[in-house]
């Protein structure tokens, strides 16, 4: 049996004082991690030639999306601010630049032939279904702010003038 050894180190804590610092999601983003994994979407990006950086770059960017919607800016935020999913893919978010971010979404978009043809095999390997699921991206064209000045934002359909 093993005795007790007096450099033991104690602390007490009151509980009605405890205070969260940079307290930030994980729940979702396991979820999000796990589908990505399943997917191996991170072994395509990798076979694409993605590096750990620009790999883990394009998995905030894709989960951000997932789980948080928004512009570049607004997931920049978000990865470096709200989530815990640095923690989880071991990548700090911290030092990652919102121009990474762009330059990232535009590798994705060279490959998105590619992703596309590489998630639908997955699809169809993972579900055996025979039907298709189909992914519809709007992101690019994504407003921040009422852009009262620009006509293309406005709310509803666009509604052409007569000429």
């Amino acid at each position: 049996m093993a005795s007790a050894s007096s450099d033991q180190d104690y602390h007490s804590v009151d509980i009605n004082h405890i205070e969260a610092i940079q307290a930030r999601s994980i729940g979702v983003e396991i979820l999000a991690l796990h589908v990505v994994m399943q997917l191996q979407l991170d072994q395509k990006l990798a076979a694409l030639g993605f590096n750990k950086i620009d790999s883990a770059a394009a998995l905030g960017s894709i989960i951000g999306r997932m789980i948080s919607p928004g512009s570049e800016l607004q997931t920049h935020d978000w990865l470096q601010s709200r989530t815990g999913l640095g923690e989880l893919l071991d990548h700090d978010y911290g030092s990652t630049s919102l121009t990474r971010l762009y330059t990232i979404s535009d590798t994705l978009l060279k490959h998105q032939a590619a992703l596309e043809a590489f998630l639908a095999g997955q699809e169809q390997t993972l579900f055996a279904l025979n039907r298709s699921i189909v992914l519809y991206d709007l992101t690019n064209t994504y407003f921040e702010g009422q852009c009262t000045q620009n006509p293309k934002a406005q709310f509803g359909p666009l509604q052409r003038k007569a000429q």
